[in-house]
């Protein structure tokens, strides 16, 4: 997939689900929620949030993202959006539109504060935002990064057909998802996958993400792919370190 294919979509990526069995309008029907009609009115709806208030503070010049040639326009972004960099996740499955990039090796960088995500993939020109707003549930971004200029446009149905769906009570919103990772990253999409939350029992939890720190004798899904059909989840725990699994300082937070 190259960067103009990515560019023409969203960050639905943000553990998204890496295939869709229905498109997002499909989703909304059996639901029964319409987000074309009120409370929502989602692409009718003018956006209020943390991303549209740095918009027009660039707009207005008072804001000027800086742009390098390690990781674009990331740290500025993160530094404007008030998201820290050691707020770092890192996911390897190929739970995002631009799975030409992730892999073990490369794995997808997410940052967060209480209400905005931001997504990067080492060797990707796109970024991806997704942020709470008052009036939409959740709105999406993308930011073009170009060294002369790091465009941000919002982005809609590519990303609901994840992000409104079951999976968010059919509402536009945030979800976490555990999965069973191929050895490439891709999704084994024959076997279950868990929605994640403070409910959810440790074993089910990461599947697709690195994990480090440690937990004792319990077992979670993550640093583990599945090998001959099965998911090795007694040696992938209790890791103190990734640096034997990729180059930890390409990143803000090795």
């Amino acid at each position: 997939m190259s960067n103009a294919a990515v560019r023409r979509h969203c960050f639905a990526g943000l553990f998204m689900f890496s295939v869709i069995g229905l498109s997002g309008s499909a989703s909304f029907a059996q639901l029964g929620i319409d987000i074309e009609k009120v409370p929502f009115e989602y692409s009718k709806t003018a956006a209020e949030n943390r991303v549209t208030r740095l918009i027009d503070a660039i707009n207005a010049k008072s804001v000027e993202l800086e742009y390098s040639d390690e990781n674009g326009y990331l740290r500025s972004l993160l530094k404007a959006l008030e998201i820290s960099e050691s707020s770092q996740t890192l996911v390897f499955s190929k739970t995002s539109l631009q799975v030409r990039y992730i892999s073990r090796r490369n794995p997808r960088a997410i940052y967060f504060n209480d209400d905005t995500y931001v997504g990067w993939v080492r060797g990707s020109s796109l970024m991806e935002i997704s942020t709470a707003d008052a009036k939409l549930g959740t709105a999406f971004y993308t930011v073009d990064m170009m060294p002369w200029r790091a465009k941000i446009k919002q982005a809609y149905y590519d990303c609901l057909a994840c992000h409104a769906t079951s999976m968010t009570k059919g509402v536009p919103g945030h979800t976490v998802r555990s999965v069973y990772p191929e050895v490439d990253g891709s999704v084994a999409t024959q076997r279950d996958s868990f929605i994640t939350d403070h409910s959810s029992p440790f074993a089910q939890r990461w599947g697709g993400w690195y994990v480090t720190g440690r937990h004792g004798e319990m077992r979670h899904m993550g640093n583990a792919f599945l090998r001959g059909g099965h998911l090795d989840t007694l040696d992938n725990g209790n890791r103190l370190s990734l640096w034997d699994e990729f180059d930890t300082h390409d990143y803000l937070s090795p």
